[in-house]
């Protein structure tokens, strides 16, 4: 889970593979008495790579999902005064080398950058061979140029 924080009040969090039904209420994942309103995407069909982003009730936020398609994302937009609005992204990849999530989620990003606002994204993009700090594959690597060009609409 991440969480973040402004001016050390907890204003989301973020999960990913939370192994969500559509069969459960918001209201049983996420209590109202925490004072948080959730956006989720549930996995149908198949177990865990679940996404929830649920943010605190006080915050005005609005779940985007004309940039959303097919696959495990779900992307919400925070309003914020004096700044350009915030966009996050909470994205689940379910392999290490299957394309079709990431170039749905590659498409998405790219509506999103669009929208002229600030973008953070996060959450399990399976790639175990990753060396994040660098943002290269390991020498171990076996789809080096997939995880490149993964790198590179990331950092784009």
């Amino acid at each position: 889970m991440y969480i973040l924080y402004i001016n050390r009040t907890n204003v989301l969090k973020l999960q990913v593979r939370v192994k969500l039904k559509p069969k459960y209420f918001d209201n049983e994942i996420f209590s109202p008495d925490q004072g948080y309103t959730p956006f989720r995407r549930d996995r149908v069909g198949q177990n865990g790579g679940d996404v929830s982003i649920a943010v605190r009730n006080d915050i005005v936020v609005q779940e985007m999902k004309d940039i959303q398609s097919d696959c495990e994302y779900v992307w919400i937009k925070i309003d914020l005064f004096g700044s350009k609005s915030l966009l996050i992204g909470a994205y689940y990849k379910p392999h290490e080398h299957k394309q079709h999530s990431w170039e749905e989620f590659s498409k998405s990003l790219s509506k999103a950058r669009k929208l002229n606002c600030n973008i953070w994204v996060a959450g399990d993009f399976n790639l175990p061979k990753m060396d994040w700090d660098h943002m290269c594959p390991s020498p171990n690597c076996k789809y080096p140029s997939f995880y490149r060009q993964i790198t590179e609409v990331l950092n784009n």
